[in-house]
């Protein structure tokens, strides 16, 4: 199993026989934290106005901690669609913790974004913590350095969510995982599928760490529950995981996935408008790098056309748009 033995520590290979230097510390790590979707590594406490971790059950792991190099870590993509949202990103680490390494990483268009993580030169990283840039922090989630790689939030059945992710940088294992791209096959044709194929012994963290925008049930009780979660001051969770037209795609005047069908069921306000207080807190300069492009000014326009055909009740399709960034 390459997530328990991991190819750095690979001394020798003799025929079927692989010979490994192992980090006593590092394995005890892996083995004293449950694996797979049954458990989470650490449950947040249910009751009190500080619904959270609670820090006394993290000893166990903290006296196996050594001094080490942490960082967070997103992703830039080659193109520039991306930019405002990991900006954003960054800015509400930067609100919500003590000072922290942020690592933007360039990727272009051949560089799957959960693969970033494995990539040189994160390895002078002891150990990061991978967010997508479609993710808005709402409270500090340093805690997640204390858990062993893989960490992340349970996507569906057994597989894992790679939006957040943590995870120790390797070179090696960079490469093990681009010599079985092709021959390694991924359960939903991405790179979250093929990471999952790669890691199977990785451990779940609590859902609010990931929280997705999602309607699941699409029922009056779920989406009153939601609206109170995301709303809540101080936060109820840890990190929004935006799934459909990301609000910085979107007027900020409403989520605009209510317009389309298809996506309705990513379709949140009182998230949206998180979202956007995170962007207000903004210096002016960071701002102008969510700009509307013309093109995606019509898409929205093609969007409310869309809703207003469709009459949906909600009636986000024909409010007035205040946007600013519609006029410049």
């Amino acid at each position: 199993m390459r997530d328990l033995f991991r190819c750095d520590d690979l001394v020798k290979k003799d025929g079927t026989w692989w010979m490994y230097e192992i980090d006593a510390m590092r394995l005890e790590e892996k083995m004293q934290s449950p694996p797979g979707t049954c458990e989470l590594i650490l449950p947040l406490r249910d009751e009190g106005p500080n619904k959270g971790f609670d820090l006394e059950k993290l000893k166990p792991l903290q006296q196996l901690q050594r001094q080490q190099r942490e960082a967070y870590v997103t992703v830039l993509h080659s193109s520039d669609t991306y930019v405002c949202g990991a900006i954003t990103l960054a800015h509400s680490i930067h609100i919500v913790g003590p000072p922290m390494i942020l690592y933007f990483s360039m990727m272009n268009s051949s560089t799957q974004p959960s693969f970033v993580p494995f990539v040189m030169p994160l390895t002078e990283y002891d150990k990061i913590v991978f967010i997508d840039a479609d993710i808005v922090v709402l409270r500090n989630l340093d805690v997640l350095f204390n858990f062993p790689s893989i960490s992340a939030h349970v996507d569906h059945d057994e597989f894992f969510n790679s939006g957040v992710m943590v995870v120790e940088p390797s070179n090696c294992t960079f490469k093990t995982i681009m010599l079985n791209i092709n021959s390694v096959e991924s359960y939903n044709g991405g790179d979250q599928g093929f990471l999952n194929e790669i890691f199977v012994w990785w451990h779940r963290l609590p859902r609010k760490t990931n929280f997705f925008k999602v309607t699941w049930e699409n029922t009056t009780e779920e989406k009153l529950m939601l609206d109170l979660m995301f709303a809540a001051d101080p936060p109820q969770v840890y990190a929004i995981h935006y799934f459909g037209v990301k609000p910085w795609m979107c007027y900020k005047d409403y989520d605009c996935n209510w317009d389309l069908e298809s996506v309705r069921n990513f379709a949140n306000d009182e998230a949206h408008w998180r979202w956007w207080r995170v962007y207000d807190g903004m210096d002016q300069g960071l701002r102008r790098m969510c700009r509307l492009l013309t093109q995606q000014k019509n898409n929205l326009n093609h969007f409310r056309r869309q809703g207003g055909k469709m009459r949906y009740s909600d009636g986000h399709w024909k409010l007035n748009i205040t946007d600013p960034r519609k006029d410049q």
